[in-house]
């Protein structure tokens, strides 16, 4: 009976954002499911102040100048290289971000393989930079073992202010296998103070949180202390009042371990910008154990603050959580949301809806079931 019970409160928490009409774009995203990608008109001659990029070296060749122009010509294959995240150091050791253009002109860069990075993915920052018309596949992980925080994204590490990634979609497996510190995973950019748009995750992301954060060829974690784990379908972090607009998760956010902290979204996991005729139709899953633990699981967002705005934007997804608690006397914050866990100020959201599936089995010390907070 309270297992119905609590699938009953679960089945009508996913009814709170339903909101009465979606717009007409909303709703042509939501019959087609490549509404969201913007059309490529792939050119077959290089346009005068480009560098073509025709293989790997020549992909390898832009740190050499990060303000360039490059367009790739043709599918890039990179199997059989560990690849180094793109960035450039100053005179005085400093990573120099990516201030150029990078048209990828309806390719694919293939296979990328980039492991034992602290900060991961094609390239390390883009700032004032441009990514397009880009697909991605491969593998990117995170070994984060003496460092404040890691990143690992499938375009870059960071986004930051001026950085632009468009019409650009990632199929690539993002884990933190190897961590031992805390570390940000997500599918487009691990942090975003920049512009995002019709950017669409179709991959998986593979968090584990523990002492010694490892992974065995199963997928199983061998787990160590208690530990944080923050991630999104599109980005860790999205803030300094930017908005992500036409992105799209479809993929799965994997999350297990020993935590005490789990912030995760199917687009972001932290929001302080907005979101605008976005969508996730993935999977969010997190097992394994919790010890008073600070949980914000949302659909879209697992936590906004700054009067975040959200429009036209829906979950259609599943979340799903089994979790051993511990010491839930010691009030824990357990929140969970179909659009997102919670809104810290004022978030403003208008004709957005939720009608996937929230499922939770979790348990307490005594082996009875719990009933998490649950938003909208």
């Amino acid at each position: 009976m309270r297992k119905r019970l609590t699938s009953i409160l679960l089945a009508l928490a996913m009814l709170v954002g339903l909101l009465p009409a979606l717009s007409p774009q909303a709703e042509a995203a939501a019959d087609d499911a490549t509404a969201l990608l913007q059309e490529v008109s792939t050119k077959t001659s290089v346009p005068s102040g480009y560098t073509p990029i025709y293989d790997a070296e020549d992909l390898a060749n832009i740190a050499n100048d990060m303000t360039g122009k490059y367009i790739l010509m043709n599918d890039i294959d990179l199997s059989g290289i560990n690849w180094k995240p793109l960035e450039a150091k100053s005179t005085k050791g400093l990573t120099t971000s990516f201030t150029g253009i990078l048209e990828g002109n309806g390719y694919t860069i293939r296979n990328l393989s980039c492991t034992n990075e602290v900060k991961a993915g094609l390239f390390v920052e883009n700032y004032n930079g441009t990514i397009q018309n880009l697909a991605l596949t491969g593998t990117v992980t995170v070994a984060n073992t003496n460092h404040f925080n890691g990143y690992a994204a499938g375009l870059c590490a960071s986004n930051f202010v001026g950085g632009i990634i468009k019409n650009c979609t990632v199929a690539a497996t993002i884990t933190n296998a190897g961590s031992t510190y805390t570390t940000d995973v997500a599918g487009i950019a691990a942090s975003n103070f920049g512009t995002i748009s019709y950017c669409r995750f179709t991959g998986t992301i593979r968090a584990v949180s523990g002492g010694d954060a490892i992974l065995d060829v199963n997928g199983a974690a061998a787990l160590g202390d208690w530990g944080e784990i923050t991630a999104g379908g599109i980005a860790a972090f999205h803030s300094n009042d930017n908005t992500l607009t036409a992105c799209e998760m479809t993929g799965n956010i994997l999350l297990q371990g020993n935590v005490d902290k789990v912030y995760a979204g199917g687009l972001v996991a932290g929001d302080s910008g907005s979101l605008d005729q976005c969508r996730v139709t993935g999977t969010i899953s997190l097992t394994g154990q919790a010890k008073t633990p600070t949980l914000k699981i949302g659909g879209l967002a697992g936590a906004s603050t700054y009067h975040c705005q959200y429009t036209d934007c829906s979950f259609n997804g599943t979340i799903s959580i089994a979790l051993s608690l511990s010491d839930t006397g010691s009030y824990p914050t357990y929140r969970v949301g179909g659009l997102f866990a919670e809104s810290i100020s004022d978030a403003t959201i208008k004709n957005c809806y939720a009608s996937g599936t929230i499922l939770d089995s979790s348990t307490d010390e005594n082996g009875a079931l719990t009933v998490p907070y649950l938003g909208r």
